[in-house]
């Protein structure tokens, strides 16, 4: 991440420092204060228990998501938020802030292309989206905040800092927003998810839904991934079919869960509702 005082090119160094002082450092309390982007506490968290602090929102968000992601993340929200994204078209998208305030089309301020701010605006309307409605928790908040601070800062049209734009396009301002997956392809979270969803394991749902599912009170279109109702079913137990409504959220499946050995699990499933 483009950000001044960053000290990414420092943890070795301090890694090599405490090294070569016989400063152990397995299982002790690392601190890393004033972390801006959490570089260091990121690079040492699997040795230490980390405490990390910073003044700015933006840092915390960043911090938080690092320290604090697990392989427990995203079990609710039932798919990867990064394939969701990024399979997104959001060139209809409204308006939000990021684009009438740091667009060239609106402002006449160039910090961002239109179409990356509406990209911005999207993910981050989203990410509310889904906290309010109790999708994603509070540290899964955070972690994706902090994804999108760190992808937003690979397309951004600044030196360094936003107290400017540039006035001419630098390359990479130009470029479409950064893949937030490609840096997540590793996380153990992210391997579950494609073993989850790989038609080969059926599809991943949160436990209330995947119990409904098992029990036949709904199913996917094996074509569309839209959701199909056991109207009958549900409607035989009123307050299954009110639990039913408020945790369903989203009625179809990404476009990036519908593989081919996925539509045909979903079309065995279909035959015992129709």
């Amino acid at each position: 991440m483009r950000y001044i005082g960053n000290k990414a090119k420092l943890v070795e160094t301090i890694d090599d420092f405490l090294k070569n002082n016989n400063i152990e450092v397995e299982g002790k309390i690392f601190c890393d204060l004033f972390s801006g982007t959490a570089t260091v506490a990121d690079y040492f968290q699997d040795r230490c228990h980390i405490i990390v602090n910073d003044s700015l929102y933006f840092s915390y968000a960043i911090s938080a998501g690092k320290v604090k992601h697990n392989d427990n993340f995203f079990k609710e929200l039932g798919f990867c938020p990064f394939d969701f994204f990024n399979s997104q078209n959001t060139d209809q998208y409204k308006k939000g802030f990021c684009y009438n305030t740091f667009a060239p089309s609106k402002s006449g301020r160039q910090y961002f292309s239109d179409e990356n701010a509406k990209k911005i605006d999207f993910i981050r309307d989203t990410i509310d989206k889904w906290f309010k409605n109790k999708m994603i928790n509070d540290d899964e908040k955070l972690y994706l905040i902090g994804s999108l601070i760190e992808s937003v800062s690979k397309v951004s049209n600044v030196a360094g800092v936003y107290s400017a734009y540039l006035k001419k396009w630098d390359p990479r301002a130009v470029k479409d927003l950064i893949d937030i997956t490609s840096e997540h392809k590793d996380d153990d979270f992210y391997k579950k998810y494609m073993i989850a969803n790989s038609g080969d394991n059926g599809i991943w749902l949160c436990s209330n839904h995947h119990g409904l599912f098992d029990s036949h009170y709904f199913c996917f279109d094996s074509e569309n991934g839209k959701i199909i109702i056991n109207t009958q079913k549900l409607q035989e137990n009123s307050s299954l079919m009110e639990f039913f409504n408020k945790i369903t959220t989203n009625r179809q499946l990404p476009n990036e869960v519908m593989s081919e050995k996925t539509k045909i699990f979903l079309s065995k499933n279909q035959i015992n509702i129709e």
